[in-house]
């Protein structure tokens, strides 16, 4: 039996950075809005949060690598034949970015 779920979520993300020598430190919270796509019926889309560290490690004046620790809850809801159904998922990700800025406040 072959089911194919893609959870597709949009973030929308508060950072907030506190500097301390060259490494900077910060916290992040947004939003989340999963929906799950494959062979479901009406299954409605769960609106949940994520929350996090992160840091930025300079590794030249236009290089950043940044290492981020996150939690984020996800999942759905289905009506089938008048019972509902939830699934809810929780996630550790831990993103490993490579920022480069190619302006003051503006990075790639």
């Amino acid at each position: 039996m072959r089911k194919l779920l893609l959870a597709v979520f949009a973030t929308f993300s508060l950072v907030a950075i506190a500097q301390e020598e060259d490494i900077r430190f910060g916290a992040k919270l947004g939003v989340n809005f999963v929906a799950l796509l494959g062979n479901i019926k009406a299954a409605d889309a769960r609106t949940n949060f994520h929350i996090g560290a992160l840091a930025e490690i300079p590794i030249s004046d236009q290089f950043v690598f940044q290492p981020e620790l996150l939690y984020s809850a996800q999942g759905a809801k289905e009506k089938d034949g008048g019972r509902e159904y939830k699934t809810n998922s929780d996630y550790v990700n831990i993103p490993l970015i490579l920022k480069c800025y190619v302006a003051e406040g503006f990075n790639i």
